[in-house]
């Protein structure tokens, strides 16, 4: 059985999935206020119950660690290591939110034909979390797409010293994320992502998880996809947030 359960809270949206062989089975999407914490576990509950899945049919529990709200993620870790403390039979995965992102986008790069994906987070202080990714054209037996640096904050002001930084400067580079519609450079040919829901989804950590244990199971992709469950803190005061 390879059957998984994805759960996303760094944003301001609790994102549930459920998944088996690459394919999705149901997914919910809730708003969150102040009740995170209230809401997740009959959510998750709910969600299993109305699709007569048991917790014991689960492999797999794929967790969005961030970078994003410190509360969501800490609420989110939390009740996914509750739950595997709970049942010794479930493995564990920690995604970034940013690579899953890459892969809700990854289709739409590759008929740009595109070799650059930049997402992007809101942090909630007015400027981004942000990741650039390199899509694989040429090695079939490797992940599609990997990180070419590490996740930083930047104010979208300054995206043209960012690309220049990482010589991007005459690339055709796919933005996805927070406030993609509003880059404007001059320096770059740019294509923003037509996804409607430009946030880390449990669709896409489910994705991006299946896909690498179903292809991948020897490879330990470090930067993106963890087998322990913890939390992507970018800023040292993330916990104000």
């Amino acid at each position: 059985k390879k059957m998984f359960l994805s759960i996303e809270g760094s944003t301001n949206y609790l994102s549930l999935a459920i998944s088996k062989k690459n394919l999705i089975i149901c997914n919910k999407t809730l708003n969150i206020e102040n009740d995170l914490p209230e809401i997740i576990i009959p959510a998750i509950s709910n969600l299993l119950k109305d699709n007569s899945i048991s917790i014991n049919e689960l492999s797999t529990i794929a967790v969005g660690c961030g970078p994003g709200s410190f509360t969501g993620i800490r609420v989110v870790i939390a009740l996914a290591k509750g739950i595997l403390n709970s049942n010794y039979n479930l493995q564990s995965l920690g995604v970034n939110g940013l690579a899953a992102l890459t892969m809700s986008v990854l289709e739409e790069a590759i008929s740009y034909n595109v070799e650059y994906i930049i997402s992007m987070i809101d942090t909630k202080r007015g400027d981004n979390f942000i990741q650039l990714f390199k899509v694989n054209y040429n090695d079939d037996k490797s992940f599609p797409f990997f990180p070419l640096n590490e996740i930083e904050v930047l104010d979208l002001k300054n995206i043209n010293d960012y690309l220049i930084k990482n010589k991007l400067e005459d690339k055709c580079i796919l933005f996805v994320g927070h406030r993609s519609s509003e880059i404007n450079s001059n320096i770059i040919t740019r294509k923003i992502s037509k996804n409607t829901f430009q946030k880390p989804d449990a669709i896409w950590i489910s994705k991006l998880a299946s896909y690498l244990t179903n292809k991948f199971e020897n490879k330990n992709y470090i930067g993106f996809i963890f087998k322990e469950v913890e939390p992507i803190y970018i800023r040292t005061a993330e916990i104000n947030n």
